[in-house]
């Protein structure tokens, strides 16, 4: 599905994005086992295959998931949104493709994944914890409206929570 465009290089991109499936899995994993990925984490360790095949696999068949990849119209893959809805938070996880980090796409692609979310689902609002050493996903989901809102612990970990309402 084409969804935008993006000035990008001095060229216009194309970005597709369209839900993950299981045949995703080795190119999820890739990205998850990057190595600043994973310092950004709040689980460090590297995740093996059969554990992520299984996970995957869990939240593909979540109903209050919303599990999108992201790429350009030659298939050079951008990377993903997740999104899962609950009774008290909806949560919100990004991986951009390490080969197009620095390139602004992060912030497009999160852009496009929370109007795709509204668009289905009008939870609000939408939740973000970061590591505070992460200063890359904190100016792209300030840069996207998200207000940080202090810090706090999440999974036992200090970070920054940021949230998103519908209407800002």
């Amino acid at each position: 599905m084409v969804k935008d465009q993006f000035l990008n290089d001095s060229h216009q991109s194309q970005i597709f994005f369209r839900k993950v499936r299981y045949d995703d899995c080795d190119q999820l994993l890739e990205w998850a086992n990057d190595p600043v990925t994973r310092k950004n984490s709040f689980n460090t360790e590297l995740i093996e295959k059969k554990t992520h095949s299984q996970w995957l696999k869990l939240k593909l068949e979540d109903p209050n998931t919303i599990f999108l990849l992201f790429y350009l119209e030659n298939n050079v893959p951008l990377g993903q949104v997740r999104i899962v809805k609950s009774e008290y938070v909806n949560g919100i996880s990004v991986t951009v493709n390490p080969e197009k980090r620095g390139n602004g796409y992060g912030g497009k692609i999160l852009t496009l994944a929370i109007e795709y979310y509204y668009k289905r689902w009008c939870f609000d609002p939408i939740v973000a914890y970061i590591k505070p050493s992460n200063n890359s996903s904190l100016k792209v989901f300030e840069a996207v409206g998200f207000i940080n809102v202090g810090r706090t612990h999440f999974k036992g970990f200090p970070c920054i929570k940021l949230i998103k309402y519908k209407n800002e």
